[in-house]
């Protein structure tokens, strides 16, 4: 087998690429880092390997260092080095080291026609003429000619030419050289959050308005099975734990899915590649650089990615933090869970969930300014150009976490409940009793006691919890399950729910992927500590009002501010210093 090697810097489209040879599906995206790891796929006789970006093989980000060992591993493999126009003039000093190490690559050019569109002129024959490589454009390349196009190539490379090649005079536009201001690239990047909640959430959104037909459905087609089926044991197997707990799931796909679809735009458009550039110096402030607006934001969707993608950070302390900041990020499985809650609501469901997101990034920012290990590295970026997002792309994006999120659903939420329902119908003898004398609810009586302080020690909640750290999913499906006429819960108690269900850790899934990326110890620490901090406000809620959810998080600051001054005061601040010591 004949393994073929993509490198080059990162955006230029190596993904696109790789996708394109092999009719695979790998994530891609308008920003620099989506590509953390080696992906590979067998097209016939060649083993396709999708590298990450990097730009010298001299620099120490963990992804380069990835892509660094590929190479070195496959050591006869051919390289393709994919090159955006744009910056065809500076992606030859990699070429010009890899030639160093004996290896002379394909040059495949991406992007070219925005190149001409900006009036930019590319001759790729007279550019392999000149240079001696071969270069061609990404729509003439053909993975069959491999072979021929590595007899073309030549001993005598030149790296640099006199013709063919003529960049465009203004790279950027008018609307570009505008998000590259600070202020309005953040105030751009909030309005494009503000956009997205309005079409998921608010009560007449069309999201929202898809989400109750698909509940009127679940509901007519439960009343419809309860009404001919006569036992009530198959009755409660397919009424209540399919139609009732895995509709009352399903039903907030939409939700789920304008989410997704929102997030893509924005990805696709370079928005978010500009907001990591804005955002830089606000995110300085507490020990993280720009690329945490892409984390944040993909972990709207799923905490699990967001934590993999870390891997593309430059060093280890800015990852852990990074992750740790991950943490208290409202994924979309967290989502039907709260909306479930906030069905008892009859107003301020809408304001209620800009509060609780509020509050989580609150609480991911703190986290990540309280873990201060080391120091973060300056932001080497490259923006991505801003362009019109492809409706038909992000559509197709959304088709993958869509079936993930039904799959998901299905093998997970559907035996879980299955579970509960057959463990709450017998007690220890085995014997059909009630609920409450059941073998689950003998367990998590034990466990409900911890929930006194929230006015809520009531088993069903424990239960709800405790499936939780399997998946989010299930704790919506078993309010569902346990809680089919509406929650009996004061408004107080309420609030203490969704604020710990809020703050909560994630799922064993992304508990795995932080022990994978930072080790099981801190993955433990991070676990531990999110535990007590959801807990401690929830009873703050719930004693002092839904704002006293904040007070921890006062404390914390507070608290790390006065030992800052104080070891100022007494040590000094010889960073500000330094003319004075030494100048």
């Amino acid at each position: 087998m004949k393994d073929v090697l993509l490198l080059g810097s990162p955006n230029a489209g190596k993904t696109t690429f790789f996708n394109e040879l092999t009719h695979s599906h790998q994530k891609t995206g308008n920003w620099h880092g989506v590509t953390v790891s080696a992906t590979e796929k067998r097209v016939g006789e060649y083993r396709i390997v999708d590298l990450p970006g990097l730009y010298s093989f001299q620099t120490g980000s963990m992804e380069e260092r990835v892509s660094l060992k590929a190479f070195l591993d496959y050591k006869d493999a051919a390289v393709l080095q994919v090159v955006d126009a744009f910056s065809l003039k500076r992606s030859l000093r990699f070429t010009q080291e890899l030639k160093s190490r004996g290896v002379i690559p394909i040059l495949v050019l991406t992007k070219c026609d925005l190149f001409s569109a900006a009036g930019g002129i590319l001759d790729a024959e007279r550019l392999s003429r000149e240079t001696g490589l071969v270069i061609l454009r990404k729509e003439d390349f053909s993975l069959s000619r491999l072979e021929e196009y590595a007899r073309l190539k030549s001993e005598k490379v030149k790296f640099t030419f006199s013709g063919g090649y003529l960049p465009p005079t203004e790279k950027r536009s008018k609307a570009e050289n505008l998000l590259c201001k600070p202020l309005v690239a953040c105030v751009a990047f909030i309005l494009a959050l503000l956009v997205t909640f309005l079409f998921c959430f608010y009560e007449y959104a069309p999201c929202s308005l898809c989400k109750r037909g698909i509940e009127t459905l679940f509901s007519l087609a439960n009343g419809w099975l309860a009404g001919i089926i006569p036992s009530d044991f198959i009755k409660g197997l397919l009424c209540d734990c399919l139609l009732s707990g895995v509709g009352s799931v399903l039903c907030f796909l939409p939700q789920i899915a304008g989410l997704y679809f929102c997030l893509s735009l924005m990805e696709e458009s370079g928005l978010l590649s500009y907001a990591a550039f804005a955002l830089d110096d606000l995110f300085s402030l507490f020990h993280l650089n720009g690329r945490a607006a892409f984390f944040l934001s993909m972990g709207f969707g799923c905490t699990t990615t967001a934590v993999t993608l870390t891997r593309g950070l430059p060093n280890a302390d800015v990852q852990r933090r990074t992750v740790l900041a991950m943490q208290f990020v409202p994924c979309s499985a967290r989502l039907p869970v709260l909306l479930t809650l906030l069905g008892g609501m009859a107003k301020n469901q809408w304001l209620t969930v800009v509060f609780l997101y509020l509050l989580c990034l609150c609480f991911s920012l703190t986290a990540a300014f309280l873990f201060r290990k080391g120091e973060e590295r300056e932001l080497l970026w490259e923006l991505a150009p801003l362009q019109r997002p492809s409706w038909k792309k992000a559509c197709k994006d959304l088709l993958f976490p869509v079936k993930q999120f039904i799959i998901k659903t299905g093998r997970v939420l559907l035996p879980c409940l299955i579970g509960i329902r057959l463990l709450s119908c017998f007690d220890l003898s085995l014997s059909l009793c009630a609920y409450e004398e059941s073998i689950l609810a003998l367990v998590c009586q034990k466990t409900a006691i911890l929930l006194s302080p929230l006015g809520c020690a009531d088993w069903k909640i424990a239960l709800a919890l405790l499936s939780g750290f399997a998946a989010k999913e299930n704790m919506a499906g078993t309010l569902s399950l346990f809680y089919p006429e509406g929650f009996p819960f004061s408004e107080g108690q309420l609030y203490a729910l969704l604020v710990i269900i809020a703050l909560s850790p994630p799922c064993i899934s992304c508990f795995a992927a932080t022990v994978r990326e930072v080790g099981l110890r801190y993955a433990l620490l991070f676990f531990i500590g999110q535990t007590a901090v959801s807990y401690l406000c929830a009873v703050a809620t719930y004693h002092l009002g839904a704002w006293a959810s904040f007070l921890p998080l006062l404390l914390a600051v507070t608290f790390t501010l006065f030992i800052r001054k104080n070891h100022e005061r007494i040590y000094g601040n010889r960073k500000h210093n330094a003319e004075k010591f030494y100048g």
